[in-house]
């Protein structure tokens, strides 16, 4: 729906030459900023994530069996990695059939 409403939006411009609403405009801005991601950048970011609470659990003790799970952490591959398969993942992604 917010696509639709970005290609309407744009086309509205391209006809009449300019959007003045700011709220029109904030809204457009925020659909931008999420076409923007890519998917490659939502994996990171979600790898990010699961990377937290992992150094968390680090943190506390509760994962003293992985000596190098700290310096993985660090690892970009990794925290890709992590987001990957958290992602693609039925059990930590429950909106996905």
């Amino acid at each position: 729906m917010e696509k639709a409403f970005y290609r309407a939006t744009l086309w509205y411009a391209k006809v009449k030459g300019e959007i003045s609403s700011s709220k029109l405009t904030t809204m457009l801005l925020s659909i931008a900023e999420k076409l923007r991601e890519t998917l490659n950048i939502k994996i990171y970011r979600v790898g990010l994530e699961r990377a937290g609470r992992l150094a968390e659990a680090l943190e506390a003790g509760a994962l003293t069996w992985c000596p190098n799970l700290k310096n993985w952490l660090k690892q970009p591959n990794y925290v890709f990695w992590l987001g990957l398969t958290t992602l693609s993942s039925p059990l930590t992604n429950p909106g996905k059939s």
